[in-house]
């Protein structure tokens, strides 16, 4: 699961976890086995910002940034 978020702000999620994060972000979920009795499975995600290079392991060989992506979608 791919979540892009171009708005990443603290005034949108003032109780996330990094608050550091002020930019564009893209996390990338992974579906995991669940530490909670209560579920089965979860997913597990890694946030990319900035000209950080997207790690995403269904596409290995992908070579693109968050500020390209989110760039792509502002016409830049």
């Amino acid at each position: 699961m791919w979540i892009v978020d171009p708005l990443f702000t603290i005034d949108r999620y003032p109780n996330r976890k990094n608050p550091k994060i002020e930019q564009p972000a893209i996390a990338i979920g992974q579906l995991v086995t669940s530490r909670s009795i209560l579920l089965e499975r979860e997913y597990e995600f890694q946030s990319f910002t900035g000209k950080q290079r997207i790690e995403s392991r269904f596409f290995p060989d992908l070579e693109i940034t968050v500020e390209e992506i989110v760039g792509f979608g502002q016409g830049i």
